[in-house]
């Protein structure tokens, strides 16, 4: 049975044109295909039709055709993007994104979702080496104010030990904060880390062979939940 792990990443009002969502979306397929044992077979959009998204030209026709189904009031809340793909392992890929908008509304926040179900039979080791490495490119192509890379199994085992809000932040195996996020992480945070071009941080982004455990990562957010990382995400463009 294949375990589903997802990759998230938020961040506040930050409109973007149509070509600049498709430069973002082409790069992110693209280094995704050069990651998935043996590539990715193909792409479909949400109608089950094969779409080119690792190139730029396929890229921009996809988003084009999302924008251009706005109303001329929609076009400042950016649009959603909806694919799947198959690797040539069996491995199954579903992106979602909400991007290139701008809204006050507190509901309405963008972010890049991927999700990975891996099949039975791969190592833990190659899981978590796999899943680091496609978290990385969705952290450094979509440039979120923060992100984690979780799972269900996760959520459901560390529900009772961790108080979430909604517009906060949450830890995960491994969680990325952006630098003005860093910033706020205490110093004496138990976790391997390393920062990472923008100057953010990654927590729990060690080198060993599996995650970070259940239990770490309970800890790690309540040790972020009342700093200054792990603030609401910001509505107002003058925070951003």
């Amino acid at each position: 049975m294949a375990e589903q792990l997802m990759m998230r990443g938020f961040w506040g009002p930050r409109q973007e044109k149509s070509d600049d969502l498709a430069e973002r979306l082409s790069a992110f397929c693209r280094r995704l295909g050069e990651l998935i044992p043996g590539g990715i077979v193909h792409w479909l959009d949400a109608q089950d039709a094969a779409v080119a998204l690792a190139s730029q030209e396929g890229a921009r026709a996809f988003v084009g055709q999302r924008f251009a189904g706005l109303a001329d009031d929609e076009g400042r809340l950016g649009v959603v993007l909806v694919a799947s793909a198959e690797g040539a392992g069996g491995m199954k890929l579903t992106f979602s994104a909400s991007a290139g908008g701008y809204s006050e509304l507190r509901t309405l926040k963008n972010n890049a979702v991927l999700k990975i179900d891996v099949p039975s039979g791969v190592t833990a080791q190659a899981h978590a080496e796999l899943a680091r490495e496609c978290f990385a490119v969705l952290v450094e192509e979509w440039e979120p104010d923060w992100a984690d890379l979780t799972s269900h199994d996760l959520w459901d085992a560390i529900r009772d030990k961790v108080q979430v809000k909604s517009r906060t932040p949450r830890a995960g195996f491994v969680t990325y904060l952006s630098s003005g996020r860093r910033e706020g992480v205490p110093v004496d945070i138990v976790a391997p880390s390393v920062a990472t071009a923008d100057g953010g941080i990654l927590i729990g982004a060690g080198t060993g062979s599996e995650f970070i455990g259940q239990d770490r990562v309970a800890q790690i957010d309540n040790a972020l939940r009342s700093t200054p990382a792990f603030e609401p995400v910001p509505t107002d463009r003058s925070r951003l």
